[in-house]
C-alpha cells in the first residue's frame, strides 16, 4: 500500500492542486496520458496481485473498459490494453514516425558493424499480445473495440515496413508471429490471463525453440573467420 500511495505521488494523480494542470496535460501531452494509463496497469495487477484469479481480474478489467478489454472464449481468457499499445504505433503522429525511422537506421547500423567483425547478426520480431491473439478475437467478439481494430491495421503496417526494409538490407529476421499463434491453436496460452504484455513461460518456451531451430538450420554463429571484438 506504501508503494502504491508513493507511485500515485510521482505522477501527482492524487492531489488536487494539480488538477488543472493534469487536465492540461492530459489534453497536449502523450506520455502524461501514457503514464496515467500505466498508472492504472500496475495498481490493477502489480499491487493486487495477491488476487490473480480469472474472476477478480475481469471484475477490476471491466471498471475501466476505455483501458481493458476482455476476451473469454472457453478456456482462453485474457486481458488486453490496445489503447496502451496503440499510443506506440500512431504513424500519424511524426514523433512516432521518426522513432521508428531511428530504430531502423540503428538495427543497420549494428547489422554493419557486427559484419565487418565476421559476425552474424539476426533481428528477433516479437508482436504485441493483441497481434497474436487477432484472429480468435475477430471470429469470437461481435463487437471489435476501435482502439483494438486500430492497433492491429498500424501493428502489421509496421510489420510491413519493417520486414521490408530488413529484407532490403539483407538482414536474416526471425517472426516469432506463427508459432506464439499455434500455441494458441493448440490450447496453450502463450501470455497470461491478466493484461501483462509479455509471453509467459510457454510463450518464452516457443519462442526460444524457434530460435534454436533458426540458428541450426542457417548454421548461424558458426564461423571461424569471425574478428575479436
Amino acid at each position: 500500500k506504501k508503494i502504491e500511495v508513493k507511485f500515485n505521488k510521482i505522477l501527482r494523480l492524487g492531489d488536487e492542486d494539480y488538477t488543472a494542470f493534469r487536465k492540461f496535460l492530459s489534453k497536449h501531452s502523450k506520455a502524461y496520458g501514457l503514464l496515467r494509463v500505466f498508472r492504472q496497469i500496475v495498481t490493477t495487477y502489480l499491487f493486487k496481485s495477491s488476487r490473480y484469479d480469472w474472476q477478480s481480474i475481469k471484475q477490476d478489467a471491466i471498471k475501466d473498459k476505455k483501458i481493458f478489454q476482455i476476451l473469454e472464449c472457453g478456456e482462453i481468457k485474457t486481458v488486453f490494453t490496445p489503447d496502451y499499445r496503440l499510443s506506440a504505433l500512431e504513424f500519424n503522429d511524426p514523433r512516432i514516425n521518426e522513432g521508428f525511422r531511428v530504430s531502423l537506421e540503428a538495427i543497420r547500423s549494428i547489422n554493419k558493424r557486427v559484419k565487418e567483425l565476421g559476425i552474424d547478426f539476426v533481428v528477433l520480431l516479437i508482436p504485441t499480445k493483441e497481434l497474436v491473439f487477432e484472429d480468435i478475437v475477430y471470429k469470437k467478439i461481435d463487437d471489435v473495440p476501435e482502439a483494438y481494430r486500430s492497433l492491429i491495421k498500424n501493428e502489421e503496417l509496421l510489420w510491413i515496413k519493417a520486414k521490408d526494409f530488413l529484407r532490403d538490407q539483407k538482414i536474416y529476421f526471425i517472426d516469432t508471429l506463427p508459432v506464439l499463434r499455434k500455441c494458441i491453436q493448440a490450447g496453450n496460452q502463450p501470455y497470461d490471463i491478466s493484461s501483462n504484455g509479455h509471453p509467459n513461460p510457454i510463450g518464452h518456451c516457443a519462442i526460444a525453440e524457434l530460435v534454436f531451430s533458426e540458428i541450426g538450420k542457417h548454421n548461424l554463429g558458426n564461423h571461424k573467420d569471425e574478428k575479436p571484438l
